[in-house]
């Protein structure tokens, strides 16, 4: 990877003079928003559309979830082909992501992330113009998931377990995961069982905890909502009650 792409990443701007700029959106669609990689396979694929009016040159690359790094430095357990492609308007583009086959744990999920950045072509200018080019970047989650283990992803969700502290700094929420699998949540909220109050969002670690602090409890709450994403990017609700 080239350093000078890799520095414009999300708010890549590459900016000639001073302009107002109406807001940017991205171009490039995925056909979903989490891959899932399962070990047994050789490879797998995301295919990816440009739904905008212009041809883009979208380059893509692997994470470990550090966004400082320069990812050309990783040790990742990846290839993914090919790094930069050009896709024009209405077309599209199938990345394929393969496993090296370096070590990784195989009682676990591990996740990664995929970056696409979306270059866009150079814009014609005159003399009294000034233009604003953004590259956008999208990202999404890759989970390694090895073969055989315990449960599945879609019952994670459902064994999750949260405790509500009240400790000197105030209250937080702590949400436990027993299971194998990362589970993403969209919206986490504290619920008496008439009315909820939203508090956070997050993804927790297979045997991992997520603390969340609580600026508030209602009065009466018992339980807590949670919209968990599946293997498929759907936002599933789940209701349970606190733990003593």
């Amino acid at each position: 990877m080239k350093h000078s792409l890799m520095r414009c990443l999300a708010l890549g701007v590459l900016v000639s003079g001073f302009a107002s700029v109406s807001p940017a959106h991205a171009s490039i669609v995925l056909n979903n928003t989490r891959v899932v990689y399962e070990a047994q396979d050789r490879e797998t694929s995301v295919k990816l559309t440009n739904a905008g009016k212009k041809p883009l040159v979208v380059q893509s690359w692997i994470d470990d979830g550090d966004v400082k790094k320069d990812p050309s430095l990783m040790k990742l357990p990846f290839i993914l082909m090919p790094p930069i492609t050009r896709v024009d308007p209405g077309k599209g583009q199938t990345l394929r992501l393969m496993y090296t086959g370096e070590a990784l744990p195989q009682d676990r999920e591990s996740v990664f992330y995929l970056n696409l950045l979306e270059i866009p072509p150079k814009a014609a200018t005159s003399a009294d113009q000034n233009i604003m080019q953004i590259a956008l970047r999208t990202r999404v989650k890759v989970f390694f998931r090895p073969a055989n283990l315990k449960g599945n992803s879609s019952e994670a969700p459902k064994k999750l377990l949260w405790t509500l502290l009240k400790k000197e700094s105030g209250w937080s929420l702590e949400c436990t995961n027993p299971s194998s699998y990362y589970v993403s949540m969209t919206e986490i909220a504290l619920s008496t069982g008439k009315t909820s109050l939203p508090v956070s969002d997050g993804m927790v670690a297979p045997g991992g905890t997520l603390k969340v602090p609580v600026s508030s409890v209602p009065a009466g709450t018992t339980g807590v909502k949670y919209q968990a994403i599946d293997d498929y990017g759907a936002a599933r609700e789940h209701t349970v009650l606190l733990s003593k």
